[in-house]
């Protein structure tokens, strides 16, 4: 190899360490929805989280509101003390 020759091995490793950054970009700014839901979402898996009426979302008995988002624009994401 002359002076100032790549070989074909450096290219590939640094186009897939491009790709792999960019995957890893996109995962962190929340473009790929690995989950099947966005990340914006209330997380209605969860045990005690669910979409409720903010009245009914009552953080003086021990309630959280979170900051996730509903499908019902009208309700907000709570997640039910224990107990």
């Amino acid at each position: 190899m002359r002076k100032g020759e790549l070989s074909v091995n450096v290219i590939i490793i640094a186009v897939i360490g491009i790709l792999v950054l960019g995957i890893i970009g996109a995962i962190l700014a929340g473009r790929f929805n690995w989950f099947g839901r966005s990340t914006s979402e209330c997380p209605l898996t969860q045990k005690g989280t669910s979409c409720v009426y903010s009245t009914d979302c009552n953080t003086d008995l021990g309630d959280i509101q979170l900051a996730y988002k509903c499908s019902d624009t009208t309700q907000v994401c709570c997640r039910k003390s224990v107990g």
